[in-house]
């Protein structure tokens, strides 16, 4: 199934509880699934509304599968996952004017180094983020990362867990039990072990991919979608 596509801020809560292993414990899916609802659905209760019956309409409807067969992300890796996607859903520095859009919606007033929402302003350098003026009467939903805070781009490896090609390529676009998609390109897996992948946007030969097996070592079955 499909998971998200650019244009989206974020899929649903059960698109998203679909990546996750079937033996998360309940306490673990529950604290998860606070965190989007706190993220995404809280900030936009109309304020005649009663939050504590929204959450237990969310709650209602996105009720933990029975348990299943199956492999997924065990339960550090479904938090990363929704907070992966609550990263996405931030400006901060260096953002491009698309990602403002996608986040923050349609500016008030446009300029070519500076936007205007409310009256709050962001300003831009070669149509990207640089500062931002933020009035508490018109909040932006803006980050401010440390610098070098990003992780840096690793690999993984034939054997590998869903875990693991979650923390080195970051969520599919779209997946099954035993096929997760980048793209044009595709890991597959067996028993939640990665067996091979295969590549179309790489330099590296789809040949050589092909012929990975979970008995490959991590030093010659190192690979990534970069």
């Amino acid at each position: 199934m499909e998971l998200f596509d650019s244009s989206q801020r974020v899929p649903p809560f059960n698109n998203v509880a679909r990546l996750f292993d079937p033996g998360i414990p309940a306490a673990d899916y529950d604290a998860i699934r606070e965190i989007f609802f706190r993220e995404f659905l809280e900030p936009m209760i109309d304020k005649s509304f009663s939050r504590t019956a929204t959450w237990n309409d969310f709650k209602g409807k996105t009720e933990r599968p029975s348990l299943g067969t199956g492999t997924g992300l065990h339960s550090e890796a479904a938090r990363e996952l929704v907070l992966w996607f609550v990263e996405r859903d931030r400006i901060t520095i260096g953002s491009s004017k698309d990602d403002v859009v996608r986040i923050q919606g349609t500016p008030d007033e446009i300029g070519d180094t500076k936007w205007r929402y409310g009256a709050s302003n962001l300003y831009f350098e070669k149509d990207k983020v640089t500062k931002w003026d933020i009035s508490p009467l018109s909040p932006l939903k803006v980050i401010l990362r440390p610098s070098g805070s990003a992780p840096s781009k690793r690999g993984f490896a034939a054997a590998d867990t869903k875990d693991e090609v979650f923390r080195a390529q970051g969520p599919p676009t779209s997946f099954s039990e035993s096929t997760w998609k980048y793209g044009d390109s595709a890991v597959l897996f067996d028993h939640g072990r990665v067996a091979r992948f295969v590549n179309k946007t790489s330099s590296i030969e789809t040949s050589t991919i092909d012929q990975l097996t979970p008995r490959c070592s991590r030093q010659t079955a190192r690979g990534a979608f970069s």
